[in-house]
């Protein structure tokens, strides 16, 4: 069980920098004060509007969004069961993770060795691979 210290938390978390009047129920004031402790009451209610703002602006951008993918674009979609044979086959799809890795032990042609040799260019380096 973590306990946290809910006025350390909210006194961190917002910085106070305009004065307002609210009018709000005397239970909820109590309520505030209770949680928050009577001097954290304007950062508690500041936090807690934040949150809301939040949750609302999110509510903004899906109400707008609404409607953006058309049935007939994605008729793979029409069903659950649908979908999630849409989801196996992307998944079963073969990606490309590019080339193969080296084996271990071995040095790319490209590698540069010491003295600015490679083993592409055996003259820079003396140890170089005279192949």
């Amino acid at each position: 069980m973590v306990c946290v210290d809910v006025r350390t938390a909210v006194r961190n978390s917002v910085r106070m920098a305009v004065r307002t009047n609210l009018m709000l129920p005397p239970e909820l004031v109590a309520e505030v004060d209770r949680i928050a402790g009577p001097r954290n009451r304007s950062r508690y209610v500041a936090e807690a509007v934040q949150t809301r703002l939040r949750r609302d602006h999110l509510k903004e951008v899906w109400d707008r969004s609404f409607g953006i993918l058309k049935a007939e674009d994605y008729p793979y979609w029409a069903t659950s069961e649908m979908v999630v044979e849409w989801v196996r086959a992307l998944r079963a799809e073969e990606t490309n993770s590019g080339p193969d890795p080296l084996p271990v032990g071995t040095t790319p042609e490209w590698y540069p060795r010491s003295k600015g040799g490679t083993r592409a260019d055996p003259e820079g380096d003396e140890r170089a691979d005279p192949r």
